[in-house]
């Protein structure tokens, strides 16, 4: 006996949904009808996309009920690229989402902290906002940043020497910076850890503003002649140490 399957009328890509997992009704040559067994039922993502509704689904999906958040970035007075992370408010701490400055991130409405990082500069270069999008109505905040510069040389018997260096605030480490290269910091008064062959040097109160560059010359070894020297203010804590602001 050989079992003659019915095909339905109508693709399924037309039917929609209707009819799937249902069995089977099958008629036999002597007209006999049987009940085959359940196609399994395809999955809904793999169905939408052999219709081609895949996309308009997702659009719509995305449309209803949500709200976009965003930041622009300013460093002394011109653009800059920065990033940000967006948490819950009652939850600041613990970050949800992430993005970059300059392209809105969809989330669902609601009461968030936007926390915005200027990027590649070190110091407290981040900036708290409390926002609540709604749908239909971004929130897009401006954060403006001040930056200086900040070498730290460093020399051991009036040579120039390796060193590891840490931008520290309030006794807490920021940074690490290496000896003989320029560093983007944002403005504000740091100390420094200077470590080097085991030795450690100590500096406080560096003072950096804006658009400026801060030099802080280090020196280890014997060859301690030179003595403190700040433009602005005079120090002789430590003839070890020197400040100085390169003319413009």
């Amino acid at each position: 006996m050989t079992d003659v399957a019915v095909k339905p009328r109508k693709a399924h890509c037309e039917q929609g949904t209707k009819g799937l997992g249902r069995p089977e009704r099958t008629v036999n040559a002597s007209g006999v009808k049987h009940i085959m067994a359940a196609k399994p039922v395809p999955r809904l993502l793999t169905f939408a996309f052999s219709c081609g509704l895949a996309a308009s689904f997702a659009r719509s999906a995305s449309a209803e009920g949500t709200a976009r958040v965003g930041c622009e970035v300013r460093e002394n007075g011109a653009p800059a690229a920065g990033s940000f992370r967006i948490a819950r408010s009652e939850q600041p701490e613990t970050a949800i989402s992430s993005g970059v400055c300059g392209k809105d991130l969809e989330l669902a409405p609601g009461s968030y902290e936007l926390t915005v990082v200027l990027d590649g500069a070190l110091g407290d270069g981040e900036q708290r906002f409390s926002v609540s999008p709604r749908a239909g109505s971004p929130s897009r905040v401006k954060a403006s940043f001040e930056t200086g510069e900040l070498s730290v040389e460093v020399t051991r018997d009036g040579r120039r020497a390796a060193a590891l260096v840490q931008l520290l605030r309030a006794g807490v480490e920021l940074a690490k910076l290496s000896a003989g290269m320029v560093s983007r910091v944002v403005t504000g008064t740091y100390a420094l850890s200077v470590e080097s062959r085991g030795e450690s040097r100590r500096v406080e109160a560096v003072v950096i503003a804006r658009a400026e560059r801060r030099v802080v010359s280090v020196a280890f070894g014997s060859s301690l002649a030179r003595s403190t020297r700040a433009l602005g203010r005079a120090s002789e804590e430590d003839p070890r140490v020197r400040f100085d602001t390169p003319p413009k």
